[in-house]
């Protein structure tokens, strides 16, 4: 039974250090491949016998993999535009590099890794944040346009400028100068706000008068099933002078 554990505690290091190698040479997906079989390794030994440095060893290797999934999952929620945990992800990304640092062996090359994506996301959770909050200004002022509100159209391009310039200093705003310069030339352009307003309330206006002939088509036709179906009453009781004054009303 001894020498069968002892297989296993060098077959538990024998897969630490592969997958070391795997880490070192920045194959993350491999390792992680590969972190099943480690995990095995380290169940299949007797509890008695885990001893504080297969555990540190596990402990640590935990800690890579999680900081590479962590950056997958953190790119993923920004491209989405999940931004609700962005804030927690990179305060937790940046704990583990630091936690990274301070263990033996220190993976040099995932701490590099580690430290060059928690800027590059940083910035880019910031960039897509203010790209989203004006895009969503945008939405409102096009909304105000469309219902001819030249006053709330005004007063929200000047927010939607200031919106444009937080994007700006950090260079990425190009992709929104064109949103930009079409509402600046429909704001100084009132008429056609104006004109968008008319259109806008009288489309309304026919929706409400299509409705209401709806709704007045659907009683016509309940009054006509009624009606028809009290004259089929006074003819089953001989009334046929009110059968045929009914039915003249049809």
């Amino acid at each position: 039974m001894f020498l069968k554990a002892r297989d296993r505690i060098k077959k538990f290091y024998s897969l630490i250090a592969e997958t070391d190698v795997l880490v070192k040479n920045e194959r993350y997906e491999d390792a992680i491949g590969l972190y099943n079989e480690v995990n095995k390794a380290y169940e299949s030994i007797p509890i008695s016998m885990r001893t504080e440095a297969l555990s540190q060893n596990l402990d640590r290797l935990n800690r890579e993999l999680i900081l590479y999934l962590k950056i997958k999952e953190i790119h993923t929620l920004i491209s989405n535009k999940n931004f609700s945990r962005i804030d927690e992800m990179l305060e937790y990304i940046k704990m583990l590099i630091f936690k990274l640092k301070e263990q033996t062996p220190k993976p040099i090359s995932l701490i590099k890794f580690g430290e060059d994506k928690y800027r590059y996301y940083g910035e880019m959770y910031k960039v897509e944040r203010e790209k989203d909050l004006f895009n969503k200004k945008y939405e409102r002022i096009k909304e105000a346009i469309i219902k001819g509100d030249i006053k709330r159209a005004t007063l929200l391009f000047e927010d939607l400028k200031l919106k444009f310039k937080d994007v700006e200093k950090y260079g990425k705003a190009l992709d929104l100068y064109g949103k930009l310069e079409q509402i600046r030339n429909k704001i100084e352009n009132p008429e056609t706000i104006k004109h968008k307003g008319v259109e806008y309330y009288n489309n309304k206006k026919e929706h409400v008068k299509e409705k209401i002939i709806e709704k007045k088509e659907v009683v016509n036709e309940k009054t006509v099933d009624e009606e028809l179906s009290e004259i089929h009453k006074l003819l089953k009781e001989n009334d046929v002078s009110n059968a045929k004054r009914l039915f003249k009303r049809l």
